[in-house]
């Protein structure tokens, strides 16, 4: 409810920043407040994680989010809305995100036995594509029928229902102690830990590669989209993209994953080059559209695997800071993509709309898409063939004993409830 909530009320301030200015640039200065914050606070955040109640710090991060839709509501309601209340609210919710989300994905080790993490993280990979599916529709729907305010009253609703949840539930205390060292000495200890185990180095660079590629993969599709079907195919290709994230982890919850986590891990990106393949084939709506939507199931299953593989193997009060470590590295290649896909779009590629694979506008980033995509495969083969990165599990030990489910966490599930 509350990603919902989010993702609309993003959609719909984007929608009205457009509309009043009528400026791109402005729009994408809200887009670099909602990520450039997070991204700086990140090794804090994961540091948090670690050392603070992980509930609480959730609790904080949806009052957070909250201060920033009030402080626009505020402003709209007295028509004294400006931009800058908007970069605010942006920055505001970037940072809380990244509190939550090492909080978030750390609290699953802790609540959840070992032998369901698979599961339950397929459940969290359908829940996040749900979200980006529900998100945008809801607030292009929201801001025609009810306009901007009520959109903004209804993050504040979707806030209340997830603070509610969290009020309600009490996590077992299976963590948190009295921390000798400073905040400090807790990030660079997380960045120690990760920097002495060959295997996880082994890890980051494999996902730096992958999010690198991926990055200037999806900031080619749309225009390659739009310059052969119209915004009307860009529209169903997100939305089926979506559903392709859904079906992804609601398999992912079903089966469980792999036996061997790293093979899921690795294997999987095969998946994305071939929806990236096919997307660039041919010029038809539906070749993009089915590509999108393997892109995205292959990215639901691969975070499946990995956040299962980070759970096992380490301990509960690193948790947060290497599940931030990954993130960071994640969204720092993200927008070197970004950077590389505008420069082949305007000075390598656009001078000549033909590809390899069909003539017309468009074909030239089709034929980039497939070459990103058989990079991808490649990139999958190589860690498979890779023994540190392959054989993760074999190398490192499990961190979290496998809990009898019905005397270990439901007890304490139990008297932690009881609590309240």
């Amino acid at each position: 409810m509350s990603l919902t909530g989010s993702r609309a009320m993003a959609f719909a301030m984007g929608v009205w920043v457009y509309l009043q200015t009528g400026s791109v640039t402005q729009f994408s200065v809200i887009l670099i407040t909602a990520l450039l914050p997070g991204l700086l606070v990140l090794p804090l955040a994961g540091a948090a994680a670690d050392r603070w109640d992980r509930r609480l710090l959730m609790i904080g991060g949806e009052v957070v989010n909250a201060a920033g839709t009030g402080l626009c509501l505020a402003a709209y309601a007295t028509g004294s809305l400006r931009l800058w209340h908007i970069y605010v609210a942006a920055a505001l919710g970037s940072i809380a995100s990244s509190f939550q989300q090492p909080a978030y994905l750390a609290a699953v080790a802790q609540l959840v036995p070992k032998q369901y993490l698979g599961r339950v993280n397929g459940i969290l990979q359908t829940v996040m594509a749900v979200s980006q599916a529900a998100g945008p529709l809801a607030g292009g729907a929201l801001i025609v029928a009810i306009g901007l305010r009520g959109v903004m009253i209804t993050d504040l609703a979707t806030v209340a229902v997830a603070l509610a949840t969290l009020l309600a539930v009490r996590f077992p205390d299976l963590l948190f102690r009295h921390r000798e060292e400073t905040v400090w000495k807790e990030i660079a200890g997380g960045l120690r830990y990760i920097a002495r185990r060959p295997s996880f180095v082994a890890m980051v660079v494999f996902f730096l590669g992958y999010n690198l590629v991926l990055g200037i993969a999806l900031a080619l599709l749309p225009p390659m989209v739009l310059g052969t079907g119209g915004a009307g195919t860009l529209s169903v290709t997100t939305m089926i993209g979506a559903l392709g994230g859904v079906a992804g982890g609601v398999a992912m919850a079903l089966w469980g994953g792999l036996a061997r986590r790293a093979t899921g891990m690795i294997g999987f990106v095969a998946l994305t080059g071939a929806g990236l393949v096919i997307a660039g084939l041919r010029p038809q709506a539906a070749y993009p559209i089915v590509g999108m939507a393997l892109v995205m199931a292959s990215i639901a299953l691969i975070n499946g695997h990995w956040q299962t593989m980070i759970q096992i193997k380490v301990g509960m009060e690193l948790q947060g800071r290497i599940l931030a470590t990954n993130r960071m590295t994640a969204n720092l290649t993200e927008p070197l993509g970004y950077v590389c896909a505008g420069w082949l779009a305007d000075s390598v590629l656009a001078p000549t709309g033909d590809g390899w694979f069909g003539t017309g506008p468009g074909r030239s980033l089709a034929s980039a898409l497939i070459i990103l995509g058989g990079l991808h495969i490649v990139l999958a083969a190589a860690g498979l063939r890779w023994r540190r990165l392959r054989y993760l599990e074999d190398i490192l030990p499990d961190a979290v004993p496998g809990a009898v489910v019905t005397w270990d966490r439901d007890r304490l599930q139990r008297e932690a409830d009881d609590l309240r």
